[in-house]
């Protein structure tokens, strides 16, 4: 595991964090523990669409102000709707913190960060806080008689 030293700052991390769970908590979390400074990239509802193939089921600012709401100490912003690689571009990140089941185009990353660590968080009770467990299990419970 990565340890805080002089030479690394700023941390940044990126994903969906639709029905935010206990398992995003603990990414950021753990995230947040590799320096002082973290900025989280909230995915945009049409990248969700394009790399998942399904729409969230919260839009981009409902999942914007959860993770706000879950983590005021961090800059949380809405990824760039056309080029995912923009906000590394602005903000320059010294370190990437993906979860353990992230995709993320290490050789795109390179070629706009080459001195950029990229550190893998592992998952935290993935066998219940897994966004598309929740999923599924939203889609398979009958509504509620009131």
């Amino acid at each position: 595991m990565l340890t805080k030293n002089t030479t690394h700052t700023r941390v940044m991390a990126f994903g969906t964090f639709d029905l935010f769970h206990p398992g995003h908590a603990y990414y950021l979390r753990e995230a947040a523990k590799l320096w002082d400074e973290l900025i989280v990239i909230v995915a945009r509802d049409a990248r969700v669409l394009t790399m998942k193939l399904r729409s969230p089921i919260h839009t981009e600012l409902t999942r914007l102000d959860n993770v706000v709401h879950a983590f005021p100490e961090a800059m949380v912003l809405l990824g760039d709707e056309k080029d995912m690689m923009e906000p590394l571009r602005i903000y320059a990140p010294d370190i990437i913190a993906l979860w353990y089941d992230q995709f993320f185009p290490e050789e795109r990353v390179r070629s706009v960060l080459p001195n950029v660590w990229v550190v893998r968080i592992d998952g935290f009770m993935t066998d219940v806080h897994k966004s598309s467990l929740l999923r599924q299990k939203m889609e398979h419970t009958p509504p509620t008689m009131q």
